[in-house]
């Protein structure tokens, strides 16, 4: 079996300093999309994935941003103040028409920010990752194809969601020696 797929894309950077303010800036623009059908080689082959069908995980597109502010006190101690952000478009999580394994994955953003204390041989860094306490589901399996089965003898269920790191708070301490 030979799949014939096509992607294009374009990926964009910027990054800069204003003063004490360090920005930067991207975005990933991916169309990803099968070019012919994608047919099972079974003795009697059936269209598994049709001929335009976009790839499971490959958001179309994906932006970050950042910004860090940095302060020098006179005691010898400096602060970062980071802000940053990631988005990611809606996707596919399986590259199928079969209801029990296809499903659309909603976009997602997710935000973090920090403070960092330092001098010459401490960091004190205080943060938020997932600020908005965003989901952000990059995969899964469907509990209709592996969940519980009785008839089969199968009770359990390896149904699962691969999702973003949940809010998180806390502080981080580094001391050389």
């Amino acid at each position: 079996m030979v799949m014939k797929l096509k992607t294009t894309g374009l990926d964009i950077e910027l990054k800069g300093t204003v003063g004490s303010l360090d920005w930067d800036l991207g975005y990933a623009r991916n169309k990803s999309d099968l070019r012919a059908d994608l047919v099972t080689p079974a003795s009697v082959p059936t269209v598994y994935a049709p001929q335009g069908d976009g790839l499971p995980g490959t958001p179309e597109d994906m932006f970050n941003a950042g910004l860090a502010y940095t302060h020098y006190f006179t005691n010898g101690w400096g602060v970062v103040h980071r802000a940053n952000m990631y988005y990611q478009s809606d996707m596919k999580n399986h590259l199928s028409t079969n209801v029990g394994y296809s499903q659309q994955l909603d976009s997602f953003t997710i935000g973090d920010v920090s403070a960092t204390f330092f001098n010459d041989d401490m960091y004190v860094s205080l943060f938020v990752k997932n600020l908005m306490n965003e989901r952000g589901v990059t995969g899964m399996f469907k509990s209709e194809k592996f969940g519980p089965n009785p008839a089969e003898g199968f009770y359990g269920s390896n149904d699962r969601e691969f999702i973003a790191l949940p809010r998180t708070v806390g502080i981080s301490i580094e001391k050389s020696f």
